[in-house]
């Protein structure tokens, strides 16, 4: 699998988004498109191995961190700020998205913050085509988990929804109602926190990626 730069992804203001197409060396008829979280880029252990997980399934794959963590002007922002700008920025990247991807299966696949990017681009209507021939799974949703959970249950989109043991934005309840539904699948990762670390041990950690890789292969 090699890497390459064919477009760039723009932002609000023409911000650059840092991207990549990581593309088989037979041409694929199918992509994963990765959304990074917060300060969890695409290269932080469980995005890498997912990574090598879908390229192994033979799917060319877009990464996309938006890493509003290095964005000065976002963080001098206040909260209801921050949401706009996120969401705008959200519906710029659809418009791309739309326009550059011609394939005819996807997995779309987001971390934390990046699962609010990705439930604002489903909401905006803006890659209707896209998702219609997708699968996603969420990884940890932070801010919009209950959004999230609710288009699960109406959609007839195939989900995986992963969530951490330790982690704040953990909601049971919520998550309960997901059991029942055909077309999700969920996994809560014990003695995990919001990164899948396991506190004061690195091996549980590791063991933590595994067991997530592990549960998406068997799902995907």
């Amino acid at each position: 699998m090699k890497a390459n730069h064919p477009f760039q992804i723009k932002g609000k203001n023409n911000r650059f988004i840092q991207s990549a197409l990581w593309q088989n060396e037979i041409a694929s008829n199918k992509i994963a498109v990765l959304f990074g979280g917060f300060a969890y880029s695409t290269e932080a252990p469980l995005m890498y191995y997912l990574r090598g997980l879908l390229a192994y399934k033979d799917f060319d794959v877009l990464t996309i961190d938006c890493r509003y963590n290095e964005n000065f002007e976002y963080l001098q922002m206040s909260i209801v700020d921050k949401e706009m700008y996120a969401n705008e920025e959200a519906k710029i990247i659809s418009e791309q998205l739309n326009a550059i991807l011609k394939y005819e299966d996807y997995v779309f696949a987001a971390k934390s913050a990046g699962t609010s990017t990705l439930i604002e681009m489903i909401l905006s209507g803006l890659i209707d085509n896209l998702i219609e021939k997708s699968r996603i799974i969420w990884l940890t949703p932070a801010g919009r988990n209950a959004e999230i959970i609710e288009y699960i249950k109406e959609s007839s989109i195939r989900s995986l929804y992963i969530a951490c043991e330790n982690d704040s934005y953990l909601d049971e309840v919520l998550i309960e109602s997901l059991y029942e539904c055909s077309n999700a699948e969920c996994m809560i990762v014990p003695e995990a926190g919001h990164s899948f670390e396991k506190s004061g041990d690195i091996s549980g950690s590791i063991d933590n990626i595994k067991s997530v890789i592990q549960f998406i292969e068997n799902n995907i």
